[in-house]
């Protein structure tokens, strides 16, 4: 019984290491004004992720290796909702795909 008593101990001690660990992110938290969050958001992004969430790229062009490795911000479809043969919901189920 007392090594339970110990195990439960350290496992205590531990969850209160990793909750302490737990950093406050402003820009998640919508009680705070959008310029705070903003100015939050921006100053955790590399110049990468900045510049990636800038930039547009054909639809056509697009594939999921791309949008995750240089951070793509939008897709141009310059030619109508149809896209990869699906309607609007299969072009947001591509992106949602893309983003994981």
């Amino acid at each position: 019984m007392g090594s339970s008593h110990r195990l439960s101990c350290v496992l205590l001690v531990l969850c209160f290491a990793v909750l302490g660990r737990a950093e406050y992110l402003k820009y998640k938290d919508p009680k705070q004004p959008v310029a705070v969050r903003v100015k939050d958001l921006l100053s955790r992004m590399t110049l990468a992720e900045k510049i990636g969430q800038m930039t547009q790229i054909e639809r056509e062009n697009a594939t999921a290796e791309q949008i995750s490795k240089y951070f793509i911000g939008a897709l141009l479809n310059a030619f109508g909702a149809i896209v990869l043969g699906a309607p609007v919901g299969g072009f947001i189920h591509f992106i949602v795909k893309s983003a994981l």
